[in-house]
């Protein structure tokens, strides 16, 4: 038995008819790897900083091993990484709105993440819904079964065949969460150091925007339009 056959095929995909988006989710881990370090290197000056440099770390390692999940064609599944994940970005946004609570996560007494997401205006509940549903917990509620199905046969499946198409899709969610942690650890890295170089900042749009016209398919003219607009 070869349990890696799957992403095998994955690999190769992204070497070839998903090449493009594997380059862009290549940039994003790069990108936020960078911002840790700088995190860490201003903790010398702001202990805040080494709190959100270990968040932030910890939150590029659960974004990994989701995508690491979505190789193996265990999208589903990748869904439990995810959800701790979503924790670990809003954690960042619920520091740097005050900085202050950083003295809740070295105390050990940070309110629980529901309690933390309503301070913050989180927008993520129907996501958190959704892998508490399918994911994060074990139920037959049908989304968390329907893919172990093969609606062909009626039988239980215990392999997943590599589908480009389902990979894609996987990778659009990927970006976008790794886009959005991105941005509030560089948020983060903003309190922590004072401010953020114009080529970080530049370098941050220019993915999001490289993201957007591969993954979501608006033209590069739209990009140009909103940028000139703002």
């Amino acid at each position: 038995m070869n349990l890696w056959s799957e992403r095998e095929k994955a690999l190769k995909g992204l070497q070839e008819e998903l090449l493009e988006e594997g380059q862009l989710i290549d940039r994003a881990f790069q990108q936020l790897e960078y911002i840790v370090q700088a995190l860490d290197a201003s903790a010398e000056q702001a202990p805040f900083g080494r709190a959100a440099a270990l968040v932030t770390a910890k939150a590029r390692s659960l974004a990994q091993g989701t995508y690491s999940l979505m190789l193996d064609g265990l999208g589903q599944e990748a869904g439990a990484g995810g959800r701790v994940w979503l924790e670990a970005i809003e954690l960042l946004t619920y520091l740097y709105q005050d900085p202050s609570r950083v003295a809740e996560l070295w105390e050990g007494r940070l309110p629980p993440a529901g309690k933390r997401a309503k301070a913050i205006g989180g927008f993520s509940q129907p996501l958190r819904d959704f892998w508490n549903q399918s994911a994060s917990h074990i139920g037959l509620e049908p989304d968390s079964w329907i893919h172990v199905i093969n609606w062909q046969t009626g039988r239980i499946k215990t392999r997943f065949s590599f589908s480009p198409k389902i990979l894609r899709v996987n990778m659009r969610i990927l970006f976008t969460m790794l886009i959005w942690n991105i941005h509030e650890a560089a948020m983060c890295l903003h309190h922590a150091s004072g401010g953020i170089s114009k080529a970080l900042a530049g370098q941050i749009d220019s993915l999001k925007d490289h993201g957007l016209r591969v993954f979501h398919g608006l033209p590069i003219e739209a990009l140009s339009a909103r940028t000139e607009a703002t």
